[in-house]
């Protein structure tokens, strides 16, 4: 018994830990990353091309409270939307630009609706394909590089293969930690608190890229290496 309680006190301590976000983000929460933002809103967006342009690319994710966007669309219109356009109605000085996707009609209205009332902030509509083919894949490797035009004309700089190829490094590998997290939360809720784990995949679409996949590299070690031996006693069968 005495074993037991001295395990569920050393469990707790780790949790504690873990769920410290703000210790282990610390570098990506006080990050001091000058570079202009991008806005996005659809997770089909290219973060790649946005990186690879000098941009910290930026998801906006609406506000709660919906105020002004009410008078711009239809009473039944899509919410995420018009709480989207509230964020950015405020917010839209923060952003150098933004890029919608034409993944539904309610972001085509987005986009017509940003070009018409902000029009100090250049938006780009990225068409994706909604057919599967080799067509599809030549029409959406046109779009991704009129995309990149659009890109390059926001700072005056062409953007290189290079810096295309050290884009899609960074961005692939933010996604293989995340999904490696994801994986541990999905067999280990009792170790990571919900609030936790959102907060950690908010900050990985605000953040600049390189500063927050450091981070959650450490994060994930810590938690692989320190809860070895906890983890192994709550989930016998856990195995990486």
């Amino acid at each position: 018994m005495i074993q037991d309680s001295k395990s569920r006190v050393d469990l707790d301590i780790l949790k504690n830990k873990i769920n410290d976000i703000s210790a282990f983000f610390k570098n990506t929460l006080s990050s001091t990353d000058n570079r202009p933002l991008v806005g996005w809103f659809c997770t089909y967006t290219p973060e790649e091309l946005i990186v690879a342009g000098g941009f910290i690319p930026v998801r906006i994710f609406g506000r709660k409270k919906i105020i002004k966007s009410e008078s711009y669309f239809p009473i039944n219109f899509c919410p995420y939307i018009k709480s989207s356009w509230e964020s950015l109605l405020s917010d839209a000085d923060n952003f150098k630009a933004v890029i919608f996707t034409n993944s539904c009609d309610g972001m085509r209205r987005f986009f017509d609706t940003t070009n018409k009332y902000l029009k100090d902030t250049p938006s780009y509509l990225l068409d994706v394909p909604h057919l599967r083919g080799a067509g599809s894949i030549d029409f959406f490797a046109n779009n991704i590089g009129n995309m990149k035009r659009f890109i390059e004309n926001l700072n005056g700089k062409k953007i290189s293969r290079r810096e295309i190829e050290n884009a899609v490094s960074l961005i692939n590998r933010k996604r293989k930690l995340l999904k490696k997290y994801s994986q541990i939360f999905t067999k280990l809720p009792e170790l990571i608190s919900i609030s936790s784990y959102f907060k950690v995949m908010e900050l990985s679409m605000i953040s600049a890229p390189e500063i927050f996949t450091d981070d959650l590299e450490r994060y994930l070690k810590f938690i692989m290496e320190a809860g070895a031996e906890n983890i192994t006693k709550l989930q016998p069968n856990y195995k990486n």
